[in-house]
């Protein structure tokens, strides 16, 4: 995965959290059960390009394909066609992503962690 996309990504979640006038803190991240239905709802009246992106986000996610479920919430982030909430939701389940890639690497989950040391790389 290129080092770009994890940085573009990054900055998406970041600019994201801080987007909301007032805003104190970054919204809460979901929990690993969460993210599917969370991301789902959030996306019930988004296009079925939208849709699509979503799934394939959440089925990489569930058979922990990092870098894929990675690069797909990126395309999904930077879709112009999704609204703050839509996006705030998406901004959640990355972070719920990023602690569930970061336990994996935890318990040896190599892929996981050539990922994130992408990403850590490229800051």
């Amino acid at each position: 995965m290129p080092a770009n996309v994890v940085i573009l990504l990054f900055c998406a979640v970041a600019l994201l959290a801080g987007c909301r006038k007032g805003a104190s803190a970054p919204p809460p991240a979901l929990s690993a059960g969460e993210i599917q239905p969370t991301v789902t709802h959030a996306l019930t009246t988004a296009s079925p390009e939208a849709r699509q992106q979503a799934n394939a986000y959440v089925a990489d996610l569930q058979s922990r394909n990092w870098g894929a479920a990675v690069d797909d919430m990126h395309q999904l982030m930077s879709r112009p066609d999704l609204n703050y909430a839509q996006k705030t939701a998406l901004a959640r389940a990355m972070r719920a992503t990023m602690t569930e890639m970061q336990d994996a690497a935890d318990k040896g989950d190599q892929s996981a962690a050539d990922v994130l040391r992408v990403g850590r790389a490229s800051k």
